[in-house]
């Protein structure tokens, strides 16, 4: 058993949205930009990194109110891992504005490996 009090001040972890084929493009557009995580539910560091990424969209719905950041399952949505070379993950993608372009032409973070 747990210290009362010890989860005083913890915050529930932001629920993000997943994207699927179907609807990956409908979903990126209806926001002006957006920052799209490629991962696996087998992925150690993925799951490390989904509380970090709720607590970028806290961070930017502040800054820039107009800015998505939701998952993309690539045991589930193979085609966009594929369209996107997410074969390694996690993978962030950040759409500046939210056409769908070419693989190759998002920006890509400083440290990903390609």
């Amino acid at each position: 058993p747990s210290a009362p009090g010890a989860n005083a001040g913890a915050q529930e972890p932001v629920k993000l949205d997943s994207l699927t084929e179907e609807d990956f493009e409908v979903r990126l557009q209806a926001s002006k930009s957006a920052l799209v995580a490629f991962v696996a539910p087998w992925c150690g560091a993925c799951q490390s990194l989904l509380p970090e990424l709720g607590r970028v969209r806290q961070a930017l719905e502040s800054l820039m109110r107009d800015t998505a950041v939701v998952l993309c399952d690539v045991s589930r949505e193979t085609a966009l891992a594929a369209r996107y070379n997410a074969f390694r993950t996690p993978l962030l993608l950040f759409f500046p504005d939210t056409r769908v372009l070419a693989p190759g032409l998002q920006i890509r973070f400083e440290g990903q490996l390609l």
